[in-house]
């Protein structure tokens, strides 16, 4: 996916000379891995890959989802979370050996052959999903592309959004506490934005997509035990062409064409953010 991008990136890079400020990304971004690193056979899946409890029609919340309507969303309101917890450290590639390292379904058994796996293993099925979920075609409204490289990544950003930019993410404060009240002064951006999602891979993966009128928030979240937390969230203004069937309208009792929040995770291996336009 990032080679499909290549050429329109070589042109961006001629007429966009600015640079992204990096120092807010070194927080929660993966480092960038050595060339002749030797890379760790551990399991890296996470929930985010599949592994969701199923939703309880009895509860209120899921374990993982955070999912509300819009006009919920104002100083005084409780919500139920999963408290963030710190994200896998898997490394982004550098862009010479992202041009080594093949990333494609058709090249599979040449990549499971580099990292050591084997055909029929666990970690092969989900380099294999996550691969598939980076080349299958958008959905409706959407625009996808896949990064493995921090340069990528933002000048991916930077050319669909404009130098003016910044990255936004759920702070990681370690907590026990799982209620919390959305605090006063949440900040909307109402311009173009992209949420990228870190998906189970050996080295870092992020799967970024744009829909169509979506809003971004950040919200000042207080615990009963006073920690504060500030979260992300984006908002679908335009549902209608959702599944009905979806559990985000199971879990705000709610039908398609409602606008519908939710918050953007970081927790275990699962880290997702957002790039947005500033005003």
């Amino acid at each position: 996916m990032e080679y499909f991008f290549l050429a329109f990136m070589m042109i961006h890079a001629i007429v966009a000379s600015d640079p992204v400020i990096r120092s807010p990304l070194e927080e929660f971004l993966p480092p960038i891995a050595e060339e002749t690193m030797i890379w760790d056979t551990m399991d890296f899946k996470s929930i985010c890959d599949g592994q969701k409890e199923k939703y309880d029609e009895h509860s209120a919340v899921s374990k993982y989802d955070n999912f509300f309507l819009e006009h919920d969303l104002h100083p005084g309101k409780n919500i139920i979370i999963k408290s963030p917890t710190k994200a896998g450290r898997v490394k982004f590639l550098s862009p010479s050996a992202a041009l080594k390292i093949p990333f494609s379904y058709e090249n599979l058994p040449d990549i499971l052959s580099y990292f050591s796996f084997k055909e029929n293993s666990s970690e092969a099925e989900t380099m294999k999903a996550t691969i598939k979920s980076c080349e299958k075609s958008p959905l409706y409204g959407e625009e996808k592309y896949c990064s493995r490289t921090l340069e990528f990544f933002e000048d991916a950003a930077v050319a669909k959004l404009g130098n003016n930019i910044q990255l936004l993410s759920t702070d990681y404060i370690q907590t026990n506490e799982g209620e919390f009240t959305m605090g006063e002064g949440i900040e909307r951006f109402e311009g173009k934005n992209i949420v990228c999602h870190k998906i189970s891979y050996p080295h870092a993966v992020f799967y970024c997509h744009a829909f169509h009128n979506t809003v971004v928030y950040k919200i000042p979240l207080v615990g009963k035990d006073g920690t504060t937390i500030n979260s992300v969230a984006v908002c679908h203004q335009d549902t209608s062409t959702w599944n009905p069937g979806y559990l985000a309208f199971k879990m705000v009792n709610a039908k398609p064409g409602v606008p519908i929040c939710h918050l953007l995770r970081r927790d275990g291996l699962c880290l997702s953010v957002v790039w947005v336009a500033n005003s």
